[in-house]
């Protein structure tokens, strides 16, 4: 019970820290609750939830496996680099579409949230490098039980994370009306900057 309570603990620590830092998701909840509202923001973070189990699960049960693929790390920076670049524009030129409902609006955001998450395979490097800390230094066990709890325990902290981020963003946006157009915009120039870095760190890595 100990061992569970642990690998559990871990993976819910470890996720909700990873999570905090500003990055795409957390922009794509805040935007999300804004445009549309909160329970539009809670589905989005699902979404993106979900791919992280997805994520999470390959990086940890295929860990001696992509270990010993020295190139997968670039070659995943290599895709994201246009993909971070390309989503950025369609950000940054993306206009309210005033025949929208926001029913309809709120549908889709399930989905956006997993497509937001399926452009961000990042996280597959953050967590087999994470995941091989763990395992060496014994913190995690090996054992399937046992790193399913520890995925479990990421998804939890995930959806933490992006449940209190939409939280906040709904009470911020009606104090200070906050305009969806603004956070486009946000999303766009952090997606541009993540870019340019994933480029600039390649080139000297290749360098």
């Amino acid at each position: 019970m100990i061992d569970i309570i642990w690998h559990l603990l871990i993976g819910v620590v470890v996720s909700f820290a990873g999570s905090i830092p500003l990055g795409t998701i957390n922009l794509g909840v805040v935007q999300t609750t804004v445009s549309v509202n909160l329970k539009a923001g809670l589905y989005f973070a699902l979404g993106a939830t979900l791919i992280e189990l997805i994520y999470s699960t390959i990086a940890i049960k295929l860990i001696g496996v992509l270990m010993t693929q020295t190139h997968l790390d670039s070659i995943i920076r290599m895709v994201s680099v246009p993909v971070f670049l390309l989503v950025a524009v369609y950000y940054l030129k993306k206009e309210e579409k005033e025949g929208e409902s926001r029913e309809l609006r709120k549908g889709r955001s399930f989905l956006n949230g997993i497509f937001l998450g399926v452009i961000n395979p990042l996280q597959i490097p953050f967590w087999v490098f994470w995941g091989s800390i763990f395992m060496s230094n014994n913190w995690i066990s090996k054992d399937d039980f046992l790193l399913n709890v520890f995925i479990g325990g990421i998804c939890i902290g995930t959806i933490l994370v992006l449940t209190l981020i939409a939280f906040l963003s709904h009470s911020i946006a009606a104090k200070v009306n906050l305009k969806s157009q603004f956070v486009n915009k946000l999303i766009g120039y952090v997606l541009i900057v993540l870019g340019v870095y994933q480029l600039f760190d390649l080139l000297y890595k290749f360098i």
